[in-house]
């Protein structure tokens, strides 16, 4: 579900994961959102270990396609491109450099925890471990340290002088709390007790070295040495209690670069090697630059169109990159700018670019729930296509403004034409997605190019009591087209109606193609269609708070991609 291509996990986009997660929740039958985080952290795991393994049978000059099958050919040729990069390789062996930093490694292997536990608790029902580690009443604790001993000369698992302080304090306060002198508190379990009491002293100095009350910002104390290594052994982090923060590295002063981060990882031991990524560092030690930063404006009289380009990705600023409020910050980025002008790049809805534009009163009715223009549909295509186009997408567009019921009334030649000049180009792909209006009603038509049948979705269907042939005006021209593209079959075009959710009003049928869209386009198209059972099963309207997360997203990608020039 998750490609191969994206660099990490981090570049994975949030509407994917989302996607991951409903996937999952449904599989396994998931009640609530609860578990979501540590769900998605065991993705990311498996996700990167499927990367390295993918890696090292490229490595080996083995085909992985014997293996993994459900690979495509040009995503696999993408992802041996980038691993061979001459910038791949650089950041290998800083990670390679930076691990040497790592002074107590888990030494598990390609097995992991859970797999060395048969192993390790047949060494403690023999006796073979030492008698310190039996009064370590904690599993996890226990596996911690098990998995960072190492071997001596005569084969032997030890544990390295590293690892025995904080043995010793292991058993220390395992004592205390059998004892009844120490309770954890919630959120706390032996390890992460343990470790946060041998990082005490290190903060303190850490705390006074950088004397918030003054603000001073002189040269840590030689004597200050961070460095608690990244807890892979369990699920909860051994940060829980030390109020840190995540914070993204943009620069640092040349004197600070072997100053160690507060998580050693192996891509990032020190400052240095973390520049331009997120890593957590503790509140007491981060001064903001001006507290009282005020707001740039932008006069209020000027209406000049913020003028964007689709298909490259670009950078937010400060201000629209908060989690915050994405449907409050574009309500006021349209305030002063209410036109936005959107360029296309070719290839996406025509031959060539495409121009067009979302208006300020086009955004309110998005949010209003009334019928939705074609403009926001046209950016929601944009959006999915930046969201998929570095995975195994099979997927093309059809631009819905030449589609249009009106169109197929005034224009049927013009209508056909399109048609057929968008399958040419499009003839290595299985679908083409169709959002289709007519009389303020919308309707997604998912045609399936090798099988020769369009799926249609409409959330009034039942509603509807004659054939597809007389409701819809675009089905005469779609099988007009596929007769001109394909002269030598008489076999007509199959028209199937979807088992989908059905809309309670009148006016959201927009919102439910861009759901269809958002849904198809990231997680259904991989394995479609089924030969066992339909995809679409579900007649029951959309939960609110589903079409919600829809709308939320279209608002947050469309700052992300058009509007990140805007300054407030």
């Amino acid at each position: 579900m998750i490609s191969v291509e994206y660099t990490s996990w981090k570049k994975v986009p949030i509407a994917q994961k989302d996607m991951l997660w409903l996937a999952i929740k449904k599989r396994w039958n998931i009640p609530d959102d609860n578990r979501k985080k540590d769900v998605l952290k065991t993705c990311n795991s498996q996700w990167r270990a499927f990367k390295k393994r993918l890696k090292k049978k490229c490595d080996n000059q083995r085909d992985p396609l014997e293996t993994y099958s459900y690979l495509e050919r040009s995503t696999l040729q993408s992802f041996r491109q980038r691993i061979s990069s001459k910038e791949f390789q650089e950041i290998s062996e800083k990670a390679r450099a930076s691990s040497m930093h790592n002074k107590n490694p888990a030494r598990v292997g390609p097995l992991g925890y859970r797999g060395k536990k048969v192993e390790w608790e047949q060494e403690m029902a023999s006796g073979q471990l030492t008698p310190q580690l039996y009064q370590i009443k904690s599993e996890r604790s226990l596996h911690y340290v098990l998995g960072r001993r190492s071997k001596n000369e005569l084969g032997l698992n030890i544990i390295p002088p590293t690892i025995q302080p904080i043995v010793d304090k292991l058993v220390d306060v395992q004592t205390q709390i059998s004892k009844g002198d120490l309770e954890l508190n919630p959120g706390e379990d032996l390890l992460t007790k343990t470790t946060i009491d041998l990082m005490g002293s290190q903060l303190a100095k850490l705390q006074a070295h950088f004397n918030l009350q003054q603000g001073s910002r002189n040269h840590a104390p030689d004597d200050v040495s961070l460095g608690v290594q990244q807890n892979n052994c369990g699920s909860n982090p051994t940060l829980d209690a030390l109020d840190a923060i995540k914070v993204l590295i943009d620069d640092i002063d040349s004197r600070y670069e072997n100053f160690p981060v507060l998580v050693m990882t192996k891509e990032v031991a020190n400052l240095q090697g973390a520049v331009g990524i997120v890593i957590q560092w503790p509140r007491i030690a981060i001064i903001p630059a001006n507290e009282q930063r005020a707001k740039k404006q932008i006069p209020t009289t000027s209406l000049v169109p913020t003028i964007s380009r689709a298909g490259t990705k670009k950078n937010i600023p400060n201000q629209t990159s908060s989690k915050a409020r994405p449907i409050e910050y574009l309500r006021d980025c349209l305030k002063t700018n209410q036109v936005v002008n959107i360029v296309a790049d070719s290839g996406i809805l025509e031959v060539g670019t495409y121009d067009f534009s979302v208006t300020c009163e086009e955004y309110f009715r998005l949010l209003r729930k009334q019928t939705i223009d074609a403009s926001i549909i046209i950016a929601w295509q944009l959006i999915l296509h930046s969201m998929v186009r570095t995975r195994m997408n099979k997927c093309a567009f059809l631009n819905p403004y030449n589609i249009l019921g009106e169109a197929c009334q005034k224009n049927p030649e013009g209508v056909v034409s399109y048609l057929v000049d968008s399958i040419r180009p499009h003839h290595e792909k299985l679908f083409l997605i169709a959002p289709y209006l007519q009389n303020k009603h919308w309707v997604l038509l998912l045609i399936s190019l090798r099988n020769r049948v369009v799926y249609i979705l409409d959330s009034l269907k039942d509603r509807i009591e004659k054939s597809a042939d007389y409701h819809y005006l675009l089905k005469k021209h779609v099988d007009m087209a596929f007769m001109r593209y394909e002269k030598n079959t008489s076999t007509p075009i199959g028209w199937i109606f979807a088992e989908c959710n059905q809309q309670l009003g009148g006016l959201e049928s927009g919102h439910y193609v861009m759901r269809w869209m958002f849904d198809f386009l990231t997680t259904r198209q991989h394995g479609f269609p089924s030969k066992s059972s339909s995809i679409w099963d579900d007649k029951s309207p959309f939960e609110e708070k589903m079409l919600v997360a829809t709308v939320a997203t279209w608002f947050r990608e469309f700052l992300n991609n058009y509007m990140n020039d805007v300054v407030l």
